[in-house]
């Protein structure tokens, strides 16, 4: 049996749970079902004040084992199984049900029977698990009602025959008293760097853009022009375009305008304190690297003006 009078305290040492700073009033279990090895419950958690409710979807040890998450390789590869096998699960208020939208030469389809499994450990909101290098399951925590949007929107543009994002293999929804999707499934994709980083690495190492980069760039925005036209689905009630006024036209005028001047702020600090830290690390000659003085901001590095510069981002 669960133990809910625990549950609250547990709840808040959980880096997936958002409602850390607001008193719990009450959680109570929604739904939830059995596998091997592994007890998997939704719950619903009430709060003191103005907050509205929250269902979290927790995979735990089952009921006679101590209060702990159950995403151990034997708990992370059953989970696969049901996605994998398009399998319906029983719960207590209905089903968990595994769907698969990929083809025949899919990772999912040719991934061993037992295939490697590692947690990634960046995320805060939702727990993502990679199997064998080729798929990335994420688990969504915080449950909302109906069909999320990221499983919605990666289901048209598989329909549509997109292939500039990561396809869409598969996705785990509860239905019955709990209509909700806890997982979804792509290709995985491993990431060196991201666009903002790049970007702003070529411009740190020449000042001119080399025309690669700008090839690049060109490449980048016809992707997203095929990803608009992919999403414009007129036979699509959920999609269908809808017309553009000049009040969008003026707002996001000004919002691109805002965004380009804030960008090349950001980009220009970004390169000096590149240009700082690549001339700290050289030091002088025969003395070892200079380390600048940490100003508390969470950069170390310098301008040549005295001023700190603010970690590389994008505003």
């Amino acid at each position: 049996m669960l133990d809910l009078d625990a549950l609250p305290d547990w709840l808040r040492r959980q880096r997936w749970f958002g409602g850390k700073g607001t008193p719990i009033a009450a959680v109570r279990v929604v739904d939830e079902a059995g596998l091997d090895g592994l007890h998997v419950v939704t719950i619903e958690v009430r709060y003191d004040g103005e907050r509205p409710a929250e269902r979290y979807l927790l995979p735990l040890k089952p009921d006679d084992a101590p209060l702990e998450e159950a995403l151990d390789e034997q708990a992370c590869l059953a989970i696969l199984a049901i996605l994998r096998g398009r399998r319906a699960i029983r719960t207590r208020g209905g089903a968990l049900r595994g769907e698969r939208f990929d083809g025949p030469d899919s990772p999912l389809s040719s991934l061993p029977e037992r295939p490697t499994v590692r947690r990634l450990s960046a995320e805060q909101s939702n727990t993502s698990l990679v199997f064998g290098d080729a798929v990335i399951l994420k688990l969504i925590r915080k449950l909302d009602q109906g069909k999320s949007p990221e499983l919605e929107i990666g289901a048209l543009l598989a329909r549509r025959g997109f292939r500039s994002t990561p396809a869409l293999l598969g996705a785990l929804s509860l239905e019955g008293i709990v209509e909700a999707t806890v997982a979804v499934a792509h290709r995985f994709v491993r990431v060196e760097t991201d666009g903002w980083s790049y970007v702003v690495d070529a411009f740190t190492k020449e000042a001119v853009p080399p025309v690669a980069l700008l090839g690049e760039i060109r490449e980048l925005g016809a992707r997203v022009g095929e990803l608009h036209s992919a999403l414009a689905a007129p036979d699509e009630a959920a999609f269908a375009p809808e017309p553009i006024r000049r009040q969008d036209l003026e707002r996001w005028t000004l919002g691109l305008l805002s965004e380009l001047d804030r960008t090349v702020r950001v980009a220009g600090s970004s390169r000096i304190c590149s240009l700082e830290r690549m001339r700290c690390g050289r030091g002088s000659s025969g003395s070892p690297p200079r380390t600048p003085p940490d100003c508390g901001c969470g950069s170390t590095a310098i301008s040549t003006s005295g001023k700190c510069c603010a970690p590389a981002g994008n505003g």
